[in-house]
C-alpha cells in the first residue's frame, strides 16, 4: 500500500471564502399611517390629533396636528448616529411667534437643531444633513420635535432619518 497515495485520497481540497456584507446606511421613514398610535418606539403627547383634509398633510393622509404649546414627537432611538433627517410642515394658521424646536440626542443631551420661527403656511419638507443650514450633528441618535403655540395648529407628517 502506497501511503502517499492513500493520504491524498483522504485530504480534501477545500477552499473556502467568507463574505461580510456590511449596511452602508439604515433608513427610517414614517408616515403616520396610524394617526395618533404611536409607531413602536415613537413617543407623541397625547393631545397630538391628525389631519386628513386636502393640503394638510404630506405625502398622504393623515398628519399629525400639533395643537398645543409644548406637545412632542419624540423618534425611537437609532442604531447609529443620523446622516440625514427630513420632515414635511405645514402651519395652520400660525403667527410669526409659533414654532417648532427641532433636537437631536447625542446619547447624553437634547441639542438645539433649529427652532423654526415663522412657521410655514404651505407645505415644506425641512431637510438636515451635512451640508445644510443649519447643519446636522454628527452624533445624534433620537430627535426630538416641540411645538411652541402662539396661533394655530401645526401638521406634521413624513419623518425620514437615514444612519
Amino acid at each position: 500500500m502506497d501511503v502517499s497515495t492513500d493520504a491524498k485520497k483522504d485530504s480534501l481540497d477545500v477552499s473556502e471564502s467568507l463574505t461580510f456584507t456590511l449596511p452602508i446606511a439604515m433608513n427610517m421613514a414614517e408616515g403616520f399611517d396610524n394617526g395618533t398610535i404611536p409607531p413602536y418606539g415613537w413617543i407623541l403627547s397625547n393631545t397630538i390629533s391628525t389631519y386628513t383634509d386636502s393640503g394638510k398633510f404630506g405625502n398622504a393622509s393623515p398628519s399629525l396636528r400639533m395643537r398645543s404649546s409644548g406637545q412632542k414627537i419624540i423618534t425611537p432611538i437609532f442604531n447609529g448616529p443620523a446622516t440625514s433627517l427630513s420632515f414635511w410642515i405645514k402651519g395652520i394658521a400660525t403667527d410669526p411667534a409659533s414654532s417648532l424646536l427641532v433636537e437631536g440626542f447625542d446619547g447624553i443631551n437634547w441639542i438645539t437643531i433649529e427652532n423654526i420661527n415663522s412657521l410655514p403656511l404651505t407645505g415644506i419638507v425641512k431637510t438636515y444633513n451635512a451640508s445644510s443650514i443649519p447643519l446636522l450633528g454628527d452624533n445624534f441618535i433620537q430627535f426630538r420635535f416641540t411645538f411652541n403655540q402662539s396661533a394655530g395648529n401645526l401638521a406634521f407628517d413624513d419623518v425620514a432619518v437615514n444612519y
